[in-house]
């Protein structure tokens, strides 16, 4: 049997395991993609234990060659590869409609709907980092990389136990932007009729990103404009594979470590807001 050097790395359980195996990856010269969205501990509040794991993290991240650990860690936030959302960006970085009044964002889904009605999975389990804020922290990511960065945030967490399995269920917050705009997020893994959409408000006009339709309209006193993208959020999961197993060093869609530790930061404050 022939002995192959790999060169491609994937990580698909929990990121608080990964620290050591880190170091094996990268003195082997490999690449790898973390397929768990967060760097988060299971616990659900900012414990000590979690502050000495990021710390661990940063740590770890700082001993090594800035060159060397940038390029070769990202984490799997595929809706950054959903083509609509990278039309959305593209409109929304042309500037075109005048001045940036707000955003409003909104995500839900019921979990059992996209669970198979199986509620004991990580998705609602306390200890395996569950809850709405975790497993739909894509939202913050994309919010957080268009719009960014974040200044101030305003929240409340909320369980209105529909399926009574102590985590929360649903969470509303307010952004504010270094450019004074606010982002108004809703999201929730409670309601029957599911929600994926973002919308910028500008003083000319509204540019809509509906993430379940794979479109993006271009919005006055009627639709002008509309960019229809089949099979959308299936094939973000291709065009991220693809562009990890291109090894494209130059792809600027990417979330990288230092990124997720952004959003760790806002789901950190978002948790500790009462």
């Amino acid at each position: 049997m022939k002995a192959y050097q790999s060169n491609r790395a994937i990580y698909p359980f929990p990121l608080k395991s990964h620290p050591k195996s880190m170091k094996v990856t990268l003195k082997a010269n490999q690449n790898f993609l973390a397929l768990q969205s967060q760097l988060e501990g299971t616990e659900n509040r900012i414990t000590v234990a979690r502050k000495r794991y990021i710390e661990s993290i940063k740590n770890f991240i700082n001993q090594l060659p800035r060159g060397l650990i940038i390029p070769k860690i990202f984490i799997g936030y595929n809706l950054r590869y959903s083509n609509a959302l990278k039309k959305f960006k593209e409109k929304i970085d042309k500037n075109k409609y005048g001045k940036l009044l707000y955003i409003n964002c909104q995500v839900g889904r019921s979990l059992d709907q996209w669970r198979n009605k199986n509620l004991k999975l990580a998705a609602s389990n306390k200890n395996k980092g569950g809850g709405v804020i975790l497993e739909l922290s894509h939202e913050l990511d994309y919010l957080n990389w268009i719009f960014g960065p974040i200044k101030h945030v305003f929240s409340k967490v909320n369980n209105v136990k529909k399926f009574n399995i102590g985590v929360e269920e649903s969470y509303f917050a307010i952004f504010k932007l270094y450019n004074k705009s606010l982002i108004n997020l809703s999201v929730d893994m409670v309601r029957c009729d599911e929600k994926r959409f973002c919308e910028a408000i500008y003083e000319n006009a509204t540019i809509r990103l509906d993430l379940i339709k794979g479109t993006v309209q271009i919005i006055k006193r009627k639709i002008l404009y509309t960019y229809k993208f089949n099979r959308d959020l299936d094939n973000s999961y291709k065009n991220m594979w693809y562009k990890y197993l291109k090894n494209n060093q130059v792809d600027q869609t990417k979330c990288t470590i230092k990124n997720s530790l952004e959003i760790l930061g806002l789901i950190d404050t978002i948790k500790k807001i009462k």
